[in-house]
C-alpha cells in the first residue's frame, strides 16, 4: 500500500511541477471526466475501435466513391434536401385543406405553370431513375 501511495505522491509532485496552480481545477475536472468515461466503458470501446483491423474496416466502409462524391457535393445535397423538405411541408398543408375534385386538380396540373414545371421535373426524375434501375 505504501508503494502505491508513494507513487501517487510522486505523480502529484510531477503534475504540480508541470501545471501551474491556476490550471489544477481544470485538470481535476478533466481527470474526472476521464474517470467517468472509463467507468462507463467508453475508454475500452474507444481502445477497441483503434485496433488496426477495425480502423481499416471502417475506412474501407466510409471511403468509397459514393461517400467521397457525397462529401464533395454536401452543400448542394443539403440545399436540395432543404428545398424538398419545404416543398413536402407546403404540399402536405395544401393537400390537407384541398377539397377540389380530381378533375379540377387535373385541369390545374395542365394549366398552372408551377404544376407543369413540377410535372416536367417528376417526368425527368422518373426517367433518370428508370435508367439507373436497368
Amino acid at each position: 500500500m505504501e508503494s502505491g501511495a508513494q507513487n501517487l505522491t510522486e505523480v502529484e509532485g510531477k503534475l504540480l511541477e508541470i501545471i501551474s496552480p491556476e490550471y489544477m481545477s481544470s485538470l481535476i475536472k478533466f481527470l474526472g471526466i476521464i474517470r467517468k468515461l472509463d467507468e462507463l466503458g467508453v475508454l475500452d470501446t474507444l481502445n477497441d475501435l483503434l485496433e488496426p483491423e477495425v480502423v481499416g474496416e471502417l475506412m474501407s466502409t466510409l471511403i468509397t466513391t459514393n461517400s467521397t462524391y457525397l462529401m464533395s457535393n454536401m452543400d448542394d445535397a443539403m440545399g436540395a434536401m432543404a428545398k424538398l423538405l419545404d416543398a413536402f411541408r407546403e404540399a402536405s398543408n395544401a393537400a390537407a385543406n384541398d377539397n377540389r375534385s380530381v378533375i379540377l386538380l387535373l385541369t390545374e396540373l395542365l394549366t398552372d405553370e408551377d404544376a407543369k414545371r413540377g410535372l416536367r421535373f417528376l417526368n425527368a426524375l422518373l426517367r433518370s431513375l428508370g435508367r439507373r434501375l436497368r
